[in-house]
């Protein structure tokens, strides 16, 4: 380990490890979330300073280097040094400082580094225990690594963009930067892979995080319907895409927005019943609604209607949003928390910094502002641990501010923002291709000799054990016919929509496990788990709603009196704690109550939801960093660990920047579609083809002159109004008109290869089809084909980060439900053929 200090009386569970962090933007939440672990994680900055130091929003609009509040975020608990890595002098000083260090993290384009002698090979040759983690929008090889990206070009490759907005209108992209901190966050979970596979090899090795690969990895099931032969997803604007036709999403209100889901069967019958015993109470409720069996009112059924289930679909929206239109959105919620219905309000920061449930768990951790000179409060630890809990112990470091402390030298700064260097392009046909990845070695996985059970389902969980599967645990999957998992039931199905083990939705994220049936609501099936618990597991991960853990005896209390160093894991919407904590709900809603949705959507109408449940696919990677992180303090301590996991609290670190902004400024995020600020042009535009488009943002006045140069310097390029960035922010609707008449003539594919040919960031808004032909994920070989032993063979989403020397892998398809119970119950239990029979036959392995 290297010299990191612990200044708090409980160590983190990363204590000890010391991380050079060299990333900017939404990288920069890898250095941070480790810090927060306990890891003593140093800024080593240019002497202007961090790019982020220069990035909105502003602490009263003022942009020093000490205003970013951006900055302020994802800079906190972190420690600077100032660095001059163009010098001698300062790659010496880098080099000394690595000579400490466990990790460095970084984010400059392929290459760069290596350029200055500062790159893995050269630093491993003389620190061979040393972890190298890159995050680059497209990877260190492959034909697009070089590829010029901003947050709306990368999340367009990576397919989001085309399932957001509204039909017939351009795609739209998440109101707030999103594509990198998805991959800080992966790049975080990377990290504490290679640590724990340094301790069994010894050395260290270069990990590869892809922003790409990350954005893919949030689509749910999006991306899957065209391997499987199927249309493609498309966008549906408010509403969702079902099988009978659309569902509506988002209904008005008195004040504001909700995000509601009525979709009846066994997802939402229930609270579809409970909604109607509402509206009867208020003699809202129409005759028709209340002859529905709620229970059997879902999409397959209404499909095979026709356009008569079309019409009952419209009629109960229609009389949904009459009985919504008069209450408020805290009124709506609050009867959503007291009736238990799916419904979250369309929350913007000033609801989210008064919510009485992130009061209660005192999640915002206050810290001083220099510049403001007032406390703001920082969106804090992104999970409950003890007995080694997160800390948010400082806020972000002034630039320099430890050089005295930790290089013996006065701080070296310059004024203004440093500039993020990007090598020569190269030219065609020069393009580097990868070099040969190691074969992987399951006897040789970082986590061979953990064991884990998952007691979790749909999405959350499941990935979550899924990273630690794919790199060696032996992961068992309790699960039940009684109550199966709902992403069993889900599409996209090779094969028969009634079988539990045809849904491609569901196998993606359970591959390298096996799987055991119990019926949980049996004392048999509940002491089989304390069993397995006693003898076999070493985690155990549960998603169960508050409470249900406990009246089964299965809480963490009770099965730390079996396995005292037992690392347990749980994870639901808001945390076992608080007022709020037995909410209901799929993480639709949750994006909702984020704040995502209100920040997403055209300035001339009402908010859009982002695609899926898209803070499943941020709290998965919060889920795979604790478990790794809790099991680093065991080895080092023999000490177990529980894990409270709010998904509501992980998520909300992806929209921090906007929450600082109302606390700081007042300021409310307003929906702006594709446009930006301080950049132009910038948005999605229309290409040749049917519902073809291509993500444009020229962020430079060199890339406005190339951009004119590619276009042919048209004479409108020339004219005042679009000759200088100020100006063409003030005409931005002439200007991206002016834009698409040029690009409605060409394939979106040419518009993107002709721009980055010249340096222009540009990306082709990809569909799930595109997805599976792009060459980069091609190349890096995110796509892995598994047979599966009902589905035959189909494609699996690989890893989003590489690792240069012992990397993981799908190891086997998503197993059959049950498939594994009498391995399990006799090997690891040795229970004899005829208990497992009398089992089987009495209901206990259901």
């Amino acid at each position: 380990m290297g010299s990191g200090q612990v200044t708090t009386e409980k160590a983190g569970m990363l204590a000890g490890y010391r991380i050079l962090d060299l990333t900017s933007g939404g990288a920069l939440l890898c250095g941070r979330l480790l810090a927060d672990l306990g890891a003593d994680v140093i800024a080593v900055e240019p002497p202007g300073g961090n790019p982020s130091r220069y990035r909105a929003p502003y602490a009263q609009d003022r942009q020093g280097p000490e205003d970013s509040l951006y900055w302020f975020v994802y800079g906190a608990n972190k420690r600077s040094v100032s660095l001059d890595l163009q010098s001698e002098s300062g790659r010496e000083d880098f080099r000394h400082l690595v000579c400490t260090a466990d990790v460095v993290l970084e984010s400059f384009a392929p290459d760069y580094l290596s350029g200055l002698g500062l790159g893995y090979d050269a630093l491993a040759e003389h620190h061979p225990q040393l972890i190298m983690t890159s995050i680059t929008p497209f990877g260190q090889t492959g034909p697009r690594r070089h590829y010029r990206a901003t947050d709306l070009v990368m999340m367009s490759l990576g397919g989001s963009v085309y399932l957001m907005g509204e039909p017939g209108r351009e795609p739209l992209c998440i109101g707030v930067p999103q594509a990198e901190l998805h991959a800080g966050v992966e790049a975080s979970v990377a990290t504490l892979v290679a640590l724990h596979d340094r301790h069994h090899r010894g050395a260290g090795q270069h990990i590869d995080v892809a922003v790409q690969s990350c954005v893919v990895w949030t689509l749910m099931n999006a991306a899957h319907f065209a391997a499987l032969g199927q249309p493609t997803r498309q966008r549906f604007g408010a509403w969702r895409e079902s099988l009978p036709g659309r569902r509506r999403m988002i209904f008005p209100c008195r004040d504001g927005y909700v995000s509601a889901a009525f979709f009846g069967g066994p997802f939402g019958g229930q609270a579809c019943r409970r909604l109607v015993q509402w509206m009867t109470e208020r003699n809202m409720a129409p005759a028709f609604m209340l002859d529905i069996d709620w229970e059997t009112w879902d999409d397959v059924w209404l499909a095979e209607l026709g356009d008569e289930g079309r019409q009952e679909i419209e009629r109960v929206e229609q009389a949904i949003a009459a009985f919504f239109a008069p209450f408020t959105m805290r009124e709506l919620y609050q009867q959503a928390l007291d009736r238990r219905l799916m419904l979250a309000p369309v929350a913007h920061a000033q609801m989210i910094d008064e919510d009485p449930q992130l009061a209660a768990r005192e999640f915002f951790v206050w810290h001083r502002h220099v510049g403001l000179g007032k406390d703001l409060p920082l969106p804090g630890p992104f999970a409950k641990c003890r007995p080694a809990p997160l800390h948010l112990q400082r806020p972000a470091p002034r630039l320099g501010e430890h050089n005295q402390e930790l290089l013996g030298k006065v701080a070296a700064t310059e004024t203004g923002p440093a500039a993020h260097p990007h090598p020569p392009l190269p030219k065609p046909g020069e393009r580097q291709m990868a070099e040969p990845r190691p074969t992987p070695q399951r006897d040789q996985q970082p986590l061979r000799h953990v064991r884990v059970l998952d007691l979790t389902w749909y999405a959350t969980g499941p990935i979550g054990t899924k990273y630690l599967a794919d790199h060696g645990a032996e992961v068992i999957k309790v699960e039940s016919a009684l109550r199966p998992d709902g992403l069993r039931q889900a599409p996209p199905w090779q094969g028969s929509y009634e079988d539990l083990d045809t849904s491609q939705f569901f196998a993606n994220y359970n591959t390298s496990k096996r799987s055991i049936s119990l019926n949980l609501a049996t004392l048999e099936a509940r002491q089989l788990v304390k069993r397995l618990v006693r003898e076999w597991a070493d985690v155990v991960v549960e998603s169960f709603t508050p409470g249900v853990m406990a009246k089964w005896g299965l809480d963490y209390n009770a099965l730390r009196r079996l396995k005292p160093n037992l690392i347990m894991l749980s994870t639901c919407m808001q945390g076992q704690t608080g007022p709020h904590a037995h909410y209901a709900g799929f993480g639709n809603m949750l994006a909702s109550l984020c704040g995502f949705y209100h920040v997403t959507g055209y300035p001339d109408s009402g908010p859009m939801p982002v695609y899926g449940a898209y803070t499943d696919f941020v709290a998965c990677r919060f889920v795979g960093l604790a478990l790794l992180a809790a099991l680093a303090h065991r080895r080092r301590t023999g000490e177990g660990q529980y894990i409270d996991l709010s998904q509501y609290e992980a998520s909300l670190h992806l929209l921090a920047p906007a929450l600082l902004d109302y606390a700081a400024n007042g300021k409310l995020a307003e929906r702006q579609g594709n446009r930006h600020a301080t950049i132009a042009p910038h948005g999605v535009y229309r290409c040749k083809g049917e519902d073809r488009w291509c993500a444009i943002a020229v962020t430079t006045e060199a890339e406005w002159q190339a951009f004119c140069r590619v276009l042919g310097h048209p004479g409108w390029t020339r004219r005042r109004r679009f000759t200088t960035l100020a100006a063409r922010l003030q005409h931005v609707e002439q200007l991206d008109r002016r834009v698409e008449t040029w690009t409605r003539t060409l394939p979106s594919l040419t518009v993107m290869t002709l721009l980055q040919e010249a340096g222009v960031p540009a990306g082709v808004v990809q569909n799930g089809t595109d997805l599976y032909r792009d060459p980069q994920l091609h190349h890096r070989g995110f796509f892995v084909d598994l047979e599966h032993a009902r589905m035959g063979w189909v494609l699996y989403e690989g890893h989003q980060f590489h690792l240069s020397a012992n990397p993981g892998a799908l190891w086997s398809p998503a197993p059959l439900l049950g498939e594994h119970a009498h391995t399990v119950l006799r090997d690891l239990l040795r229970l004899p053929a005829i208990e497992i029979a009398r089992l089987e036959a009495q209901g206990v392995l259901a």
